[in-house]
């Protein structure tokens, strides 16, 4: 059964349920940290956006099928690697910032990009840009991912709110009609059914035992972090800020004159001979002879670099994130030169990490959106752009070599550039103008103009427009009915403009007067 047989309006709605919930009374989340009078408690802040006090425990939590004691490991082992803190940092930097546009009908979208930009984070935080930043922490530092828990009207009601959830207090079940155990803070467990909640994942297992839990990067990171880290205390204990675990050997002084001395040292420094030697097994021996000597138990590895090693630990996490080194370390450059090896990194990452978090969000979003509704991330940077126009450049210079040769006519050429995607699909119908095609050239004043109205709420939409050329207009009409989302938003809202809004431009542009317009076929009247 599909979520949108759930998810979508009833037979026979007019498609306004959304629109009259939201003039109802809030919607409260089933997480009890949402609720209206439970006692603050500071923790969910903090297990939320991982300010807790690191622990000191390095000993990876094994990986299993109840994934909450590991996935709150995970959370406070990333802070103790700055490395890996800031590779993480960067990717949820990169998703968080990622640009997104919704298309349908004008009253619809704007009562959905209300919705999202009203995602509560946390008590007391709310928008787009936080909850976003919590669900990409979560898919890239928890095996369970990214939990987005819906606020009905009702309990199969249309949905009205949206409510980020801690994934160390989630739990996979298997079941089919209640898959998930959400384990609130000193709470009973409740069990939510599939279409309480959606949830973006890495690496969902094949092993059924695990019930599609994931295997996040920051998981596959702690090897090499833990080595890192092993590193970091070695400094520590070379610039003296620590002392080192091994064997002191005295001689001339006995444990009792030893430990007599250190409480001396403590009681004049509070900070503690006791503090600094912890790590220390000392051996004393009263003899004549006055000696000390520290052995140390642990050492680097001869002709140990800590730039080279340093370089391949970003490499490592690089490849675990899929990401091009470069964004996170300038690493050495190899025998094809810095920027060669660099662009060819970053065409290849283009398609694989940058696209893992906002793609799996994207189809989690369309399962539950309306099906008059289109939503996608934006895919590529400027950088890709530029990538992307030099392929399709290529292929059009492709089907020009091969027109020019009589090897194919203009039809089977345009063919071409519709498979690779450089044309839309629709433009290789006919290469013979149409009585629609000189009707559509003609100037359409109706399109022409900006749109005046003042009833887009303020805040969600700065800018009003229209597009402006008819030409250009035929254009976009072939491109839109492209798309089954924006045809059945004009079939079904046949009297309002279809429009697009853009974040984070938080502009709202209206591509098509209104929806019969887009559908009704323009007949050529003649000279």
């Amino acid at each position: 059964m599909k979520m949108n047989e759930y998810l979508a309006p009833a037979k026979g709605d007019d498609g306004k349920e959304f629109e009259r919930a939201m003039e109802k009374p809030a919607v409260d989340s089933m997480q009890p940290r949402f609720k209206s009078g439970v006692k603050p408690d500071q923790s969910y802040f903090e297990s939320l956006f991982y300010i807790k006090t690191a622990t000191k425990d390095l000993v990876e939590r094994a990986y299993k099928p109840d994934s909450r004691k590991r996935d709150e490991w995970l959370r406070d082992f990333v802070r103790l690697e700055p490395n890996l803190r800031g590779a993480l940092a960067t990717v949820v930097a990169i998703d968080t910032n990622r640009g997104w546009r919704m298309i349908g009908g004008k009253n619809q979208v704007s009562k959905y990009t209300l919705m999202f930009h009203n995602i509560q984070a946390a008590p007391g935080l709310v928008g787009w840009r936080p909850s976003v930043s919590a669900l990409s922490q979560a898919f890239w530092g928890s095996d369970m991912g990214g939990v987005l828990e819906f606020g009905r009207q009702g309990r199969n009601g249309p949905i009205r709110s949206l409510f980020v959830v801690d994934p160390a207090k989630c739990k996979l079940t298997g079941s089919s009609t209640r898959p998930l155990a959400y384990h609130p803070r000193g709470k009973s467990r409740q069990f939510w059914r599939w279409k309480d909640f959606i949830r973006v994942v890495a690496m969902p297992s094949t092993d059924e035992k695990y019930n599609g839990l994931g295997y996040c990067a920051v998981g596959g990171c702690t090897i090499l972090a833990q080595l890192m880290i092993a590193v970091y205390e070695h400094d520590a204990e070379q610039l003296g800020a620590k002392a080192p675990r091994g064997l002191m050997l005295l001689l001339g002084i006995s444990q009792k004159q030893w430990k007599e001395a250190m409480k001396a040292r403590d009681a004049e420094l509070t900070g503690g001979g006791y503090d600094y030697f912890n790590a220390l097994a000392v051996i004393a021996s009263a003899t004549q002879e006055i000696d000390a000597k520290l052995i140390a138990l642990s050492q680097l590895p001869v002709s140990f670099e800590l730039r080279e090693w340093l370089d391949m630990l970003m490499y490592g996490y690089a490849l675990q994130f899929q990401y091009d080194p470069t964004e996170f370390w300038p690493v050495q450059f190899g025998a094809l030169g810095r920027g060669d090896e660099t662009r060819i990194q970053h065409e290849k990452a283009t398609g694989k990490g940058r696209l893992a978090f906002p793609l799996t969000l994207q189809e989690q979003i369309l399962g539950f959106l309306p099906d008059t509704l289109d939503f996608k991330f934006d895919q590529r940077d400027e950088q890709g752009d530029l990538l992307h126009a030099s392929v399709n450049k290529a292929w059009a210079d492709v089907a020009e070599t091969l027109a020019g040769s009589s090897l194919v006519d203009l039809d089977e050429g345009r063919l071409l550039l519709a498979d690779y995607g450089v044309i839309p699909r629709s433009w290789t119908t006919s290469s013979k103008k149409s009585s629609t095609d000189q009707q559509d050239d003609e100037y359409d004043e109706n399109l022409g103009e900006v749109e005046e109205k003042d009833d887009i709420q303020s805040g969600k939409a700065d800018d009003v427009g229209r597009m402006g050329h008819t030409r250009k207009a035929k254009v976009l009409r072939e491109i839109l009915l492209e798309s089954p989302e924006i045809w059945r938003a004009a079939k079904t809202f046949g009297d309002e403009p279809i429009v697009q809004y853009s974040w984070p431009a938080n502009t709202m542009i209206t591509l098509w007067p209104s929806g019969d317009e887009l559908l009704r076929p323009k007949m050529w009247k003649g000279f």
